[in-house]
């Protein structure tokens, strides 16, 4: 006859030392969150100034068929006002890449309200300071209709 005690003692030994682990009260939960260090800029970024055919970062704040009017927008521009920045609805087509971005390529006339920034970085920058949507943002060019 085998005896297993030994490994027995090792599994009651074993399962004792886990459950007094368990109790501690420092010991961290498994799913608590770790605390997150982002902080918001003091200031909002500064937006770029468009100019045609030169590269920049555009976000998409809003968009809608252009059948909706450019009254569909007024709390998105009120929003944006709100952070200092002075925007206007533009076409959609007028930001080269700006209709596949959106998922509107069938609809040449959807309208936009959108920020232009130098930079992914400056544009992540500013997303940490917007508690509305961002329906997209693309590196690309734009049209002078955009820049005007």
């Amino acid at each position: 006859m085998k005896f297993r005690t030994p490994g027995l003692l090792v599994a009651v030994l074993l399962a004792t030392s886990l459950a007094a682990c368990s109790d501690s009260a420092e010991a961290p939960s498994p799913t608590t969150p770790a605390a997150t260090t982002t902080t918001a800029p003091a200031e909002p970024p500064e937006q770029q100034v468009p100019v045609p055919g030169e590269p920049l970062t555009v976000l998409f704040m809003d968009y809608a068929p252009a059948a909706e009017g450019d009254e569909a927008f007024a709390p998105t521009i009120e929003g944006l006002a709100e952070l200092g920045y002075d925007v206007a609805p533009i076409d959609v087509s007028c930001v080269e890449g700006g209709a596949k971005t959106l998922g509107v390529e069938d609809d040449p006339t959807s309208r936009a309200v959108v920020l232009y920034f130098d930079s992914f970085e400056t544009a992540d920058t500013f997303s940490t300071l917007w508690s509305g949507n961002i329906y997209g943002s693309v590196e690309t060019t734009v049209c002078e209709q955009a820049a005007g």
